[in-house]
């Protein structure tokens, strides 16, 4: 069996680089632009099929869910009454999780997406559990907050390029300024004046690490991108 000549890694017949150290199994470098483009397409093809087989797994037990909780309302009551719930959540969950694969390599459009859907799995939620109605005053709005506080984050992090530390330090901030609209909309649905308390004092303690992340990515950009000898990893 052939080897790999850096590492020692015995390889099948036919592979075209060490699945180990990803080095190329032959030398020269045509050779090498010519067998990259071949395991990126291979890779590519893999990735397709195993994506496919667990759609189509997921969609299996979905389905399976639908049927079973369904069957077992209309046995019981002949009409669908506490199962509209857990069926709105299986079909909520397979949106999230199957459709946007379609549009995977268009971030702003798959977010854009997901919070539509949540949107309106609160709605039917809403619509489906007894009392007051409280989609339209505090979900809808606070729904909308989080995509926008999303895109924001997703927008900075690409237009700054930020590292790992960076990307941490958007998302805390998001979470700080979500938690402060939070409480500002609760407070507005449950008719009390605009006031803001516990979600201050989160927001507060987010702010140091952000800060702190922020400054630990500057030094990471300053001595380059290899956060190896800053972690050993």
């Amino acid at each position: 069996m052939p080897m790999c000549r850096k590492c020692g890694v015995e390889l099948e017949p036919g592979t075209f680089f060490c699945p180990l150290c990803k080095t190329p199994l032959e030398e020269n470098h045509d050779d090498k632009n010519g067998l990259e483009l071949q395991v990126q397409e291979r890779m590519e093809a893999r990735d397709e099929q195993r994506a496919f087989l667990f759609r189509e797994i997921f969609s299996f037990f979905a389905l399976a869910g639908v049927i079973v909780v369904g069957a077992v309302d209309l046995a019981y009551g002949a009409d669908l009454t506490w199962s509209r719930i857990p069926l709105v959540s299986i079909g909520f969950l397979w949106i999230a999780v199957i459709l946007p694969s379609g549009i995977h390599s268009r971030t702003y459009l798959q977010i854009i997406f997901e919070v539509v859907n949540l949107a309106l799995f609160l709605f039917f939620l809403d619509l489906f559990t007894p009392g007051r109605s409280w989609f339209l005053n505090l979900a809808l709005p606070l729904t909308a907050i989080l995509g926008v506080l999303i895109l924001k984050a997703v927008f900075l992090i690409r237009r700054f390029r930020f590292f790992v530390p960076g990307g941490i330090a958007m998302a805390l901030l998001c979470v700080a300024l979500f938690v402060l609209s939070l409480e500002l909309l609760l407070h507005n649905y449950q008719g009390h004046s605009p006031s803001v308390s516990w979600s201050l004092i989160t927001s507060a303690a987010a702010i140091p690490f952000v800060l702190f992340l922020l400054s630990l990515e500057k030094k990471l950009k300053r001595g380059g991108s290899n956060l190896e000898k800053y972690f050993h990893v």
